[in-house]
């Protein structure tokens, strides 16, 4: 007869990112389908909370959570790899969050 134990380890740790509002000039969007298509893509990047596309204004307003897989410069390229122009015309951070992972070792 056998016994052993398993030991589980919660490793925790707490990494502060920030809520951005980034306002962008558009290049290129010349109709309601250019800024639909310009809404769906950014839309369905993790981290996007809100996005709001102006056709009259030629801009986009996103607001993320900036992390390492999504910056300004992340959308930037985002936007110009589905075949627009896009320029940075305001940055601000709204505020920071908390954030908490947790991994499970054997």
């Amino acid at each position: 007869f056998f016994s052993y134990s398993t030991c589980i380890i919660r490793i925790s740790y707490f990494k502060m990112n920030s809520i951005i509002k980034a306002k962008y000039n558009i290049d290129g969007m010349s109709c309601s389908s250019c800024s639909n298509t310009i809404l769906s893509h950014i839309s369905s990047l993790h981290g996007v909370i809100k996005s709001d596309i102006n056709l009259t204004t030629a801009s986009a307003t996103i607001e993320f959570i900036e992390s390492d897989l999504l910056s300004s410069d992340i959308l930037i390229n985002e936007i110009e790899s589905i075949g627009f122009g896009c320029e940075l015309l305001q940055l601000s951070k709204l505020h920071d969050i908390e954030e908490s992972n947790s991994n499970l070792n054997n």
